[in-house]
């Protein structure tokens, strides 16, 4: 997150290797002043990612704190690829609010 021009390039080498499906999983950025998802979103899906799943907080968050699905929701809204959501409580009102059809959950409870 902090390096997304070498990020799109080793995304991009390993689509251009490949004829399987690529799929990414990512932050919303590194910390606060860093919330970079948008942008890494829209390159990531210019060197043909398939699908994209987002954990809805920054690194330095790491697993504490408010997913931030304002910008989850933001991404979503870009219909050429596969979204998928990322937080450790999923519920089923959060997925009617940002239309989210799937969703990847990492830890119980």
């Amino acid at each position: 997150m902090k390096d997304v021009d070498l990020m799109v390039k080793l995304t991009e080498a390993v689509v251009k290797s490949t004829s399987l499906p690529v799929t990414v999983k990512t932050r919303l950025g590194w910390d606060d002043s860093m919330l970079n998802i948008e942008e890494v979103a829209e390159r990531l899906q210019d060197v043909g990612i398939k699908a994209l799943a987002i954990h809805g907080r920054t690194r330095c968050q790491m697993y504490k704190g408010e997913a931030d699905w304002t910008l989850i929701g933001k991404v979503k809204n870009n219909p050429v690829f596969i979204f998928l959501s990322s937080a450790m409580v999923i519920s089923t009102a959060r997925k009617k609010q940002w239309s989210i059809k799937t969703a990847m959950v990492w830890t119980a409870l």
